[in-house]
């Protein structure tokens, strides 16, 4: 009997001990599910952010593309600007180069009637025989 009151109180303790046992697996299946809950809860939280980002990074593509354009064309138009700009610049040194011309032509005068007006005694007289300078662009 008393081999068997031992077996009985092994048994005993040891249906006691399983009963923990059952108790902290339950605790931690519990801490596991809600583990698992609050990881379900992220993932979906970092889903919608993902889908946000995908939905910003086809608007941010989109404006490079006009971004892309818009330097297109602003390039295209300094290009035209540049040409008329040096065509522009082309005519001007036609023009300066008509007036160094011109100027030039008057330096001319101006010393031949200094020479004639120093030489003569009458200053008048050699003035009036220079010919008329005329310093308006003639019209085509």
């Amino acid at each position: 009997m008393k081999e068997d009151n031992k077996l009985l109180d092994v048994i005993i303790d040891l249906a006691q001990e399983m009963k923990g046992m059952r108790k902290d697996m339950n605790t931690q299946l519990g801490d596991i599910n809600t583990q698992l809950g609050e990881l379900n809860g992220r993932v979906d939280k970092l889903e919608k952010q993902f889908e946000k980002m995908e939905k910003q990074q086809a608007k941010t593509n989109l404006e490079l593309g006009e971004m892309r354009l818009s330097y297109m064309k602003i390039d295209k138009r300094l290009e035209e600007t540049n040409i008329e700009l040096h065509g522009l610049h082309s005519d001007f040194n036609k023009y300066a180069h008509a007036n160094n011309l011109i100027i030039s032509k008057h330096e001319t005068r101006i010393i031949r009637l200094e020479d004639a007006t120093f030489d003569n005694k009458d200053k008048r007289i050699s003035m009036v025989k220079e010919p008329k300078a005329e310093y308006k662009k003639k019209k085509k």
